[in-house]
């Protein structure tokens, strides 16, 4: 029995869906039941965050030079990081991890929840990104873009330096709020890695900035 029907053989977006289908990846457009539970066109994540540090809800990061490295035009920037000496003669430092807290606005047993769950993954083809959550949350309120404040989950380390190892103590792990300074690229962060970078090669705004991040 028939139980899609894809389109023509060899047209290239039949020969995808059918690919997608075969390997159980949904790339259907969400239910309009699950976009309900997307924040409304009005939200904004700036009020919101006023009201948390208010409440003191939430550990207030944005004092740390957070950056993110991700590929040229990432949009869906769900990772970050920053590390900050804390005593140079003894090599000290602090090393935090953060990532896109988007369950704050999944919440659980919603439908949005439930298709996400089904989804699992986000898929990246060639052409294209099947996203796991819609880009409302993805690419927008939840996305740690630069400039913007963002809730974020965040893991902390203190650490010392020896030469060429590193010693870490116990993780410390915070729900809260950054403000990512730059979103590098690979070929910016390889820069200043390798000692080559200028303002103009890392998209930096200032020397400052630039001799922060080495």
């Amino acid at each position: 029995h028939v139980i899609k029907a894809h389109g023509e053989m060899g047209d290239v977006e039949t020969e995808i869906s059918c690919i997608l289908n075969r390997h159980g990846i949904d790339h259907d457009d969400f239910s309009r039941i699950a976009l309900a539970d997307l924040p409304e066109a009005s939200y904004r994540v700036e009020d919101e965050v006023a009201t948390a540090l208010e409440s003191g809800d939430r550990a207030d990061f944005r004092s740390r030079f957070v950056v993110s490295i991700d590929p040229p035009g990432c949009t869906d920037v769900d990772d970050a990081f920053h590390v900050r000496l804390l005593d140079d003669a003894t090599g000290a430092f602090e090393l935090g991890i953060h990532i896109a807290d988007v369950t704050h606005y999944l919440l659980p047993n919603t439908p949005l929840d439930e298709e996400a769950l089904f989804r699992s993954t986000t898929v990246y083809l060639v052409d294209r990104r099947l996203n796991m959550l819609p880009a409302r949350i993805s690419e927008d309120v939840a996305s740690l873009l630069c400039e913007r404040p963002r809730f974020a989950v965040s893991v902390v380390w203190t650490g010392k330096r020896s030469g060429n190892s590193l010693t870490l103590g116990q993780p410390q792990f915070h729900r809260s709020i950054i403000e990512s300074r730059y979103q590098l690229t690979y070929a910016n962060a390889q820069a200043i890695l390798d000692g080559s970078a200028n303002l103009a090669v890392c998209g930096m705004k200032s020397a400052s900035d630039l001799a922060e991040m080495r």
